[in-house]
Order: C-alpha cells, then sequence, then structure tokens
C-alpha cells in the first residue's frame, strides 16, 4: 500500500514538474517570463557567410533584454537582401536568426540603368545608372533560373569578359552581344554544347577580336559569319 502511495505521488509530482516546465518554455519563448525571458545572446547564422552585419544592418541592441521576435521578423522581412529566415528563442535566452542571403550574380538593364539580380533572376535592391564589373549583364525577358547560363559563359573567360550583354529571345534561346559590336545568335537547345564551340573557334581563329557583325550558331553544325 505504501509503495502504491508514493508511486502515485511521485507520478503527480513528474506531473506537475512537466506542467511548468513546459508552461516556462512557453513564457520564455514568449517573452513574458520576468528576468527568465530576457535575452542572454542574439545569434546569426548564414550558409553563404553574408549574414554577419545582419545584426547592425537591423538595428538590434545587445542591450535590449526585452527584444520582440516579431519585431526582428518584420525588421527581417524589410531587408531586400534576405532570401530566406528562420528566428527562434531558446530557453536559455538565446534568439538564433538562420538567414539565406540573396547573392548577386548578374544584372538586369532597361538601357539606362542596372538592376542587381540574383541566381532566381529576381532583382536585388536599386537599380544604378553605374554597370557592375565583372558581372554579366542581361536584357529583355529573363529566365527564372540563371545560374546554370551564367555558369556555363565564365567557364569560357574569353567569352565572358567580351560579353555586352545577353537578351533571352522568345523565351527560347540567347542572343550574345559583344562590347566590339559583334552579335552572336546561340540555338535554342544545347548551350552548352555552343558556347564550347564558340570557345575552340576563338582558340583557332580569334574569332572575337575580328570585325564581324553576325555569328549564326543556330545550327552547330554549319555556323554562318557575317562581315
Amino acid at each position: 500500500m505504501k509503495n502504491k502511495f508514493l508511486f502515485w505521488l511521485m507520478f503527480c509530482i513528474a506531473i506537475l514538474l512537466a506542467i511548468y516546465i513546459a508552461v516556462r518554455i512557453s513564457m520564455v519563448s514568449m517573452g513574458i517570463g520576468g528576468i527568465l525571458s530576457d535575452v542572454k545572446k542574439v545569434s546569426v547564422y548564414s550558409d553563404n557567410g553574408k549574414a554577419s552585419d545582419l545584426i547592425t544592418r537591423l538595428g538590434i541592441d545587445h542591450t535590449d533584454k526585452h527584444i520582440d521576435l516579431n519585431d526582428i521578423l518584420a525588421r527581417v522581412a524589410s531587408d531586400p537582401d534576405i532570401a530566406n529566415v528562420a528566428v527562434r528563442r531558446l530557453p536559455n535566452g538565446e534568439i538564433k536568426i538562420r538567414a539565406d542571403m540573396r547573392v548577386i550574380v548578374a544584372s538586369w538593364t532597361d538601357g539606362e540603368n542596372y538592376y542587381p539580380l540574383d541566381d532566381t533572376g529576381a532583382p536585388i535592391n536599386k537599380p544604378s545608372s553605374t554597370r557592375p564589373e565583372n558581372t554579366l549583364v542581361f536584357s529583355g525577358q529573363v529566365p527564372q533560373d540563371l545560374s546554370k547560363t551564367i555558369k556555363i559563359v565564365k567557364q569560357t573567360p574569353n567569352l565572358f569578359y567580351s560579353i555586352d550583354r545577353m537578351e533571352f529571345i522568345e523565351d527560347r534561346r540567347w542572343d550574345i552581344f559583344l562590347l566590339n559590336g559583334m552579335k552572336i545568335m546561340l540555338p535554342e537547345e544545347n548551350f552548352e554544347q555552343a558556347i564550347t564551340k564558340i570557345d575552340n573557334m576563338n582558340k583557332q581563329n580569334m574569332i572575337l577580336d575580328r570585325q564581324i557583325k553576325l555569328l549564326d550558331m543556330r545550327d552547330l553544325s554549319r555556323p554562318l559569319v557575317k562581315l
């Protein structure tokens, strides 16, 4: 009888402790637990390492012991350089911010200004009248995923640094406009093969340095040159 009483007593105590701990964790997480809910630390993490200055940019004060999670989320949502973010508060008083920063990989131009783009083709920040260095510039329609296109073109430095801009024609294929005025028409398919062929032609005949108006690569078996 005594053992049964002790068992139920311990069982009830365990239930009460579990409820107490759960309530305290909830109160701390919501910032309504008095001194236990004070913020002890704010940490920022990012896969691409671009979030180190995020705390300063968002104006988060380390001395503020009552930071509101909703306020942090609102500030983060207003930052155009952030693609995805997760904010959570730990029972030990630490706030963790996990952010995926948008990285500029190219630019889009309307003929006057340049708009920085991420790898999805979405604009980042405000436009500039100054052409960015060492990035591809696009005009017209832009496909949703630019990462593969940029990677392939960057593998041929002679072509990459000769490009003025690239334009996606009728959502099917690319035209490349070089700084020397040459226009290169690429096929709908075999984009990488076409870029490799141009690179080989340039290695053999320095074709990118010649006074050529048009290089038609839509039929890779029969490239056409117009002087």
